[in-house]
């Protein structure tokens, strides 16, 4: 299983790489996201959510530092890998409550 390293990675890079659709198998939530539309650098993602019911818009901030990229919302900071073999695969750490996978559509 080849994981990007995300220290390797530039924000911008990073925002770029997980740009498009992402699938959370267990729930079947649909996740689009999307690289800030004027400055890709600023290390912003929008995303949508569409679950059963409803379509959330959320835009999350990334932040680097000495561990790798981290996702950054409501001023929590959450460990973010990104893994492209066998298929690209975003592990999202969100403890206590566990690890979110998100699977990537083609």
């Amino acid at each position: 299983m080849k994981k990007t390293n995300n220290n390797d990675l530039s924000l911008q890079e990073f925002a770029v790489a997980i740009a498009g659709s992402w699938i959370n198998p267990k729930t079947n939530n649909v996740y689009i996201f999307t690289p800030h539309p004027t400055d890709s650098s600023k290390g912003e993602v929008s995303i949508k959510q569409n679950g059963t019911e409803t379509l959330i818009a959320l835009r999350i901030a990334l932040t680097q530092n000495a561990s790798g990229i981290q996702v950054l919302v409501e001023n929590t900071a959450y460990s973010v890998n990104f893994v492209k073999e066998p298929e690209p695969m975003l592990s999202i750490d969100l403890q206590p409550a566990g690890i979110v996978q998100l699977v990537k559509l083609s």
